[in-house]
C-alpha cells in the first residue's frame, strides 16, 4: 500500500544553507556542495532509500552497482531541481535554457480558450516549467499542503516575482475545489500530478512498470466531469541547465449523465496517462521522485 505522508524531504536549515550558498557563490557551488549532501542522503535516510532500492533493482532490475549509483544520482538531480527552483524564485532568468517538444499541442489549446487541465508527476521539474511558460499562458499548480510550512514561509522570503500561482489542497477543506473550478471557468490552465494521493481519496490500482500501484482517480474524474481538455505534461532536466518539456495531444471527455459511464471515461483517461508516465520514466529512470512504498507487489520475480 502506498504511504505517502504528504511530505517532501529537506528542513529548512537545509533550505536556507544552500540560498545563501546560491546568493554568495553562485548556483554551481551549491551543486557541488549537493554532491556531498546527497551521500549523506544515501547513507542516513533507510526508509526512502530502501524505497528506491526497491523502484531501481526490482523494477529496472538494476545490477547492484547500477542500482546504488542511480540512488546516490536520484538524490543529485532531485536537488539540483530543487536549488533550481530557488535560482528561478529568486529572480534569476538567463541561466536556464528550455526545448519543448509538443508545443503545438499546448498552442492549440491556448487559442482556443477552453481551458484545461495539465496531468504531471513526480519527476523532472514542473514549477520550473511554469517559470518558462509563464508568458504563454496562466497556469494554476495544485498542489498538497505536506510542504513544511517554515520551508514555505522561506522559499516566499527569496521569491522575487510572481511567476507560480499555487492551488493548496488541505486534507480538511475544500477550498481548492473551487479555486479548481474557477480557474477552469475563466478557461484557464490547471497542473495537477497523477501520480499521488492523501488518505481518503479515491483510487485504483492499476499495473504499472510491471508491478501493482495504487492512483488517485481524483485527476480524472475531474476530467471527465469538466469536459475541458486533458494534456500529459513533463519537464525533465537534461544537462546542467537545461530542461526538456514535452506536451501530449488533448484528450476530452464525452458528456454524459450516467455516473457509470463517466468513471469509465475517466479509467480510460488513467490507462492513458499511465502509457504516457511509463514512457517518461523508463526514458528518465533517475528523475522519479517518489520517495515512499509505490508499489503494492511485483507480478514477476528476481
Amino acid at each position: 500500500m502506498s504511504t505517502w505522508t504528504g511530505k517532501s524531504k529537506g528542513n529548512l536549515s537545509g533550505h536556507k544553507i544552500f540560498v545563501w550558498t546560491i546568493e554568495n557563490f553562485g548556483i554551481g557551488s551549491a551543486y557541488f556542495l549537493l554532491r556531498f549532501v546527497s551521500v549523506y542522503f544515501v547513507l542516513f535516510s533507510p526508509g526512502t532509500t530502501s524505497s528506491l532500492y526497491y523502484y531501481f533493482r526490482q523494477i529496472h532490475r538494476y545490477s547492484l552497482i547500477k542500482t546504488v549509483y542511480n540512488i546516490y544520482n536520484n538524490y543529485f538531480i532531485f536537488g539540483q531541481t530543487l536549488i533550481d527552483r530557488v535560482y528561478v524564485l529568486a529572480g534569476n532568468k538567463d541561466k536556464f535554457t528550455y526545448s519543448f517538444e509538443g508545443e503545438e499541442n499546448l498552442l492549440k489549446l491556448i487559442e482556443n480558450k477552453t481551458g484545461g487541465i495539465l496531468i504531471s508527476t513526480h519527476a523532472g521539474n514542473w514549477e520550473i516549467a511554469g517559470h518558462a511558460l509563464k508568458n504563454i499562458a496562466k497556469i494554476h499548480i495544485v498542489a498538497f499542503e505536506g510542504e513544511h510550512a517554515a520551508i514555505k514561509r522561506y522559499l516566499a522570503q527569496v521569491k522575487k516575482e510572481n511567476d507560480f500561482n499555487f492551488i493548496i489542497v488541505n486534507e480538511k477543506g475544500i477550498d481548492h475545489i473551487y479555486k479548481i473550478n474557477e480557474a477552469l471557468e475563466n478557461k484557464e490552465l490547471i497542473c495537477i500530478h497523477g501520480d499521488r494521493f492523501m488518505n481518503g481519496t479515491k483510487t485504483a490500482v492499476s499495473e504499472f512498470l510491471g508491478g501493482n500501484a495504487e492512483f488517485p482517480l481524483g485527476p480524472f474524474i475531474l476530467a471527465a466531469h469538466t469536459r475541458v481538455p486533458v494534456l500529459f505534461v513533463y519537464a525533465m532536466k537534461e544537462g546542467k541547465y537545461h530542461y526538456h518539456l514535452s506536451s501530449s495531444k488533448a484528450f476530452t471527455c464525452q458528456y454524459t449523465h450516467d455516473r457509470a459511464m463517466r468513471e469509465k471515461e475517466a479509467l480510460s483517461l488513467r490507462d492513458a496517462y499511465l502509457v504516457s508516465l511509463e514512457n517518461i520514466v523508463l526514458k528518465y529512470p533517475a528523475q522519479w521522485f517518489n520517495y515512499y512504498k509505490f508499489w503494492i507487489t511485483k507480478n514477476s520475480q528476481s
